[in-house]
C-alpha cells in the first residue's frame, strides 16, 4: 500500500521559492555587513558598488516575492480547476506514470539544486578572477618600476612580463 507523499509539488515550489527568498536575503545581509564603517575615498568606489549591488538584489527580491505571490494565487486557481475537471472526468489512474511523474518532479528538484551550487561557484570564480588581475596588475606595476631603475640588471623584458600575464 503506497503511502501519500508528505508535501504536494505546490507545497515543494512554495518551500523552494521560499528557500530562495531566504537566500536573496542572506546574501543582501551579506553584501551590507561587507560595508566598512570608516568610508575613505579609496573605499567610497567599492561601497558605491555595494550599496548598488545590495539595491539591485533588493529589487530582485521585490520581483521574486511578487513573482512568488503571483505563482501562489495561479497555482491555487489552477488546483481549484484541475480538481473540478478531475471530479467531472475522472479517468483511469495509472501508477507508473505517477512513479515516472514523480521521478522527473525528483530529477528536476535535483537539476535546480545543482543548478544553484553552479551559480555560487561562478561567483566565487567571478571574486577569484578579479582578485588574479588585481595581483596581476600590482606585479607587473612593480616589475615595470624595477625595470625603469635598472634595465640592464632586469632578467624579464616588458614584453615577457606581459606574455606571463593570464588575461
Amino acid at each position: 500500500m503506497a503511502s501519500a507523499p508528505v508535501l504536494t509539488n505546490k507545497e515543494k515550489q512554495v518551500l523552494a521559492s521560499q528557500r530562495e527568498i531566504e537566500w536573496l536575503r542572506r546574501q543582501i545581509d551579506q553584501y551590507q555587513s561587507a560595508l566598512a564603517p570608516a568610508p575613505t575615498e579609496s573605499n567610497d568606489d567599492a561601497e558605491q558598488d555595494l550599496c548598488n549591488t545590495i539595491d539591485r538584489l533588493r529589487a530582485e527580491l521585490d520581483v521574486m516575492t511578487q513573482f512568488n505571490l503571483s505563482r501562489k494565487c495561479m497555482t491555487r486557481n489552477l488546483d481549484a480547476s484541475y480538481h473540478t475537471l478531475n471530479t467531472l472526468y475522472a479517468g483511469p489512474s495509472d501508477h507508473d506514470s505517477m512513479e515516472r511523474r514523480r521521478l522527473v518532479t525528483e530529477k528536476l528538484q535535483e537539476r535546480d539544486e545543482l543548478t544553484v551550487v553552479i551559480l555560487r561557484i561562478v561567483d566565487q570564480l567571478k571574486k577569484a578572477r578579479v582578485q588574479l588581475a588585481k595581483t596581476q596588475a600590482k606585479v607587473m606595476e612593480q616589475e615595470n618600476d624595477s625595470w625603469k631603475r635598472s634595465p640592464k640588471n632586469h632578467p624579464m623584458s616588458l614584453l615577457d612580463l606581459k606574455s606571463w600575464m593570464i588575461w
